[in-house]
């Protein structure tokens, strides 16, 4: 028979199991689409996304709005 504590973690490791089972996993070798910069309307180079996918501008007019 089964104690307390042994379905316990029998009960645990089910959930875990469930749980990682479920988590969303990002296709990293999928194509980025390209996004237009908010400063100048030309489309993000898919390696400014890929080292920034927050990016909204370019690196142009990223860096003229930093300077």
């Amino acid at each position: 028979m089964i104690d307390d504590a042994e379905m316990a973690a029998h009960i645990d490791a089910l959930a875990m199991e469930r749980f990682e089972s479920s988590r969303v996993v990002p296709n990293v070798a999928a194509p980025l689409q390209p996004l237009s910069c908010i400063g100048c309307g030309v489309d993000i180079p898919a390696e400014r996304l890929r080292a920034v996918p927050s990016a909204k501008r370019c690196v142009r007019c990223q860096a003229q709005l930093e300077h």
